[in-house]
């Protein structure tokens, strides 16, 4: 089963995702998150290691595209931002991150979704063809820790 971790402030927001996700996706996650960076940077060493990072560039402790920087060089996994600063596109275009604006998930969650789940697979089907480790495979329904 796939670990998302979901670093974001707003319960709303955690909500929408935790439900588009088990609405939508074909895969079944496992989500934990984190309300701000240094909860994140705490949860990205936790064993066993998220999978996939949802970030939100408008944290408490960070903001921006410095909060994508932040982060960037610890995952050393798939990350997508999700947030309202559509300026933070080009960026996340640049160094390869998925990205999507908020008012797109909301507006088309199934694409929200196909994104993230896309991401995922793509990243660790890399990561088995170039390390010879086996890709993920589904698991059991959509929980939270």
């Amino acid at each position: 089963m796939p670990r998302l971790l979901m670093v974001e402030d707003n319960p709303s927001d955690r909500t929408l995702v935790r439900f588009y996700l088990r609405q939508h996706a074909r895969l079944v996650w496992e989500i934990e998150h984190a309300g701000a960076i240094a909860d994140a940077k705490i949860k990205l060493h936790a064993v066993p290691a998220p999978d996939l990072l949802l970030l939100d560039l408008g944290l408490p402790d960070s903001h921006g595209v410095g909060t994508l920087q932040t982060l960037f060089g610890i995952a050393q996994l798939p990350i997508v931002v999700m947030t309202g600063a559509r300026e933070a596109a080009t960026t996340c275009t640049q160094t390869g991150v998925g990205f999507i604006a908020k008012d797109s998930m909301v507006d088309n969650p199934a694409a929200f979704v196909v994104l993230l789940e896309t991401t995922y697979q793509n990243y660790h089907a890399l990561q088995g063809m170039i390390y010879g480790r086996p890709s993920a495979a589904e698991g059991n329904p959509t929980h939270d820790r």
